[in-house]
């Protein structure tokens, strides 16, 4: 259960005087620290824990632990549980498909550019986004702009290659 649910399960081996491991005791992945020494070497930090048997804050060797993980996506000495590794890609193609659903309500173009023939205030620019927007964009895209005072419409296009939607 340890290993479905947190990607880890954690043994802390007990040995006799000639070193034959004679029991193992199985910690609680949540008080269990993997850490990496500067030379390389791997210890464990072990937190108290009375159903396994551990009464005090222990750092223990790598050799005196069995460490069984599930996908290391992000560090070989964490594992992450399966639900997790799944939701991660699932998470991806939702975002994917929120971005795909906009990108297609506004016509499949990312945006345009109004451009004026002189230099506009930031109010005016403000006025016309927000006129532009309400008017043209969503539900209003591909109605008919009429511009004046030399306003220009410039769309940025997309084509369906660029966009992978062929693949």
């Amino acid at each position: 259960m340890s290993k479905l649910v947190f990607g880890n399960t954690y043994a802390l081996l007990e040995r006799d005087a000639r070193g034959i491991v004679v029991q193992q005791y199985i910690l609680d992945a949540r008080r269990v620290l993997p850490l990496v020494a500067p030379d390389g070497q791997v210890y464990y930090q072990l937190h108290t824990d009375n159903l396994s048997g551990v009464t005090e804050e222990i750092l223990v060797p790598a050799s005196e632990i069995i460490h069984d993980r599930m996908n290391c996506l992000f560090h070989p000495l964490v594992g992450i549980s399966p639900l997790y590794a799944a939701g991660v890609p699932s998470a991806q193609g939702i975002a994917i498909q929120n971005s795909s659903r906009s990108f297609f309500a506004n016509g499949a173009r990312p945006s345009g550019v109004l451009t004026a023939p002189g230099q506009i205030g930031q109010e005016t620019a403000d006025r016309l986004k927000l006129a532009w927007e309400e008017k043209f964009t969503g539900v209003n895209s591909g109605k008919i702009a009429v511009l004046g005072d030399g306003l220009k419409y410039e769309p940025m296009v997309m084509t369906s290659a660029d966009a992978q939607l062929i693949e």
